[in-house]
């Protein structure tokens, strides 16, 4: 055989082979994607509630038409757009795109039945329809972010012929808000499509999922701010009032009360430890972790002051000062406050 022909065979092998894992690969993220479209439930209801004024989850189980038999809401299950999904023809790309899809769906549904004080499962239905001919479209989720004031403006316009309002133009500034706010919590569970992350969120909303926050938390994912914002939001279309939690009492020991959500601090503060050991305290990886826990005291402190906030604040600057001087095993005297 000849040397041209013997190089032919080892670059088309190799390509072969690269291609190989390359499919593999995608057909893993599919895996995950369809884990997150079609298998969603308590989860997700649960993640709705926290973004409810009144947490009031029979209330979200109904303005998704809850299946109690499937554990599933039917809103989503029996939406075209999921119906188009799980067709055998539809391609893998096209899979992949719906992975936001019920995400949206639910907070839109739940943005408009509090806007309307409709709370059943007509708003839900409403949504459907724009979001299926999204997805005829073939719109991913970037072309819905720069496209939220034409979705908005379709909304109100099924808001309308489904009965749920007579100003069109105020529901659709509403939804408009509603995307945005929406956007803001996809930001955080999905910053980027990978097997990995589709897997922690789709686990989160899963239908046998008791407490979808504990898996957030466990990966390092924290979208309560966003939910918190998104609970005010409701909260001020349907005319509620907010009232803030009050203080938790304890009993004086002589030393400092962990903050309600200390144990989110915590939490993530021991996961950039692992990440760390994980990487050999390479010099790259404590840049990483540096940046990260900065990003996160700026961001805890635009808010505005709260004795939490002074906590968490505290933790994170503490966790930061031992990387910096690379006193690493005393980031381990947080898992025991």
């Amino acid at each position: 055989m000849s040397l041209l022909a013997l190089t032919g065979m080892f670059i088309f092998g190799g390509k072969k082979k690269e291609e190989k894992k390359e499919d593999e690969k995608t057909e893993r993220l599919r895996s995950a994607v369809s884990t997150l479209v079609q298998d969603h439930g308590k989860g997700l209801y649960r993640i709705l509630a926290r973004a409810d004024p009144d947490g009031d989850e029979n209330r979200i189980k109904k303005i998704l038409k809850h299946n109690g038999v499937l554990e599933k809401p039917d809103v989503i299950r029996k939406a075209w757009y999921k119906k188009k999904y799980v067709d055998y023809d539809t391609p893998v790309e096209r899979k992949i795109l719906a992975v936001h899809y019920p995400i949206i769906h639910a907070f839109l549904a739940l943005a408009l039945a509090h806007h309307t004080g409709v709370h059943n499962d007509t708003p839900g239905w409403a949504v459907e329809k724009i979001m299926s001919a999204l997805y005829a479209q073939q719109k991913d989720y970037e072309a819905m972010k720069r496209e939220y004031k034409e979705i908005a403006k379709a909304l109100a316009y099924q808001a309308m012929k489904h009965g749920l309002t007579t100003d069109e133009e105020k529901t659709a500034k509403v939804m408009e808000e509603a995307l945005l706010k929406t956007f803001k919590i996809i930001d955080k569970l999905l910053p980027e499509i990978t097997e990995e992350r589709v897997r922690i969120v789709g686990r989160a909303l899963h239908k046998d999922t008791d407490d979808p926050f504990v898996v957030l938390r466990n990966a390092g994912i924290d979208i309560e701010p966003e939910l918190e914002e998104f609970r005010g939001f409701l909260a001020e279309i349907s005319g509620k009032k907010m009232e803030a939690e009050p203080p938790k009492a304890g009993a004086k020991t002589g030393h400092a009360l962990a903050a309600p959500d200390l144990s989110k601090a915590k939490l993530e503060i021991l996961s950039v430890l692992n990440g760390l050991e994980f990487a050999g305290f390479s010099d790259d990886a404590k840049t990483k972790a540096i940046e990260k826990l900065s990003a996160k005291i700026a961001e805890l402190s635009s808010g505005g002051l709260t004795p939490e906030r002074v906590f968490e604040i505290g933790l994170y600057a503490f966790a930061l000062e031992m990387i910096k001087t690379g006193a690493f095993e005393r980031l381990r005297e947080v898992d025991d406050l």
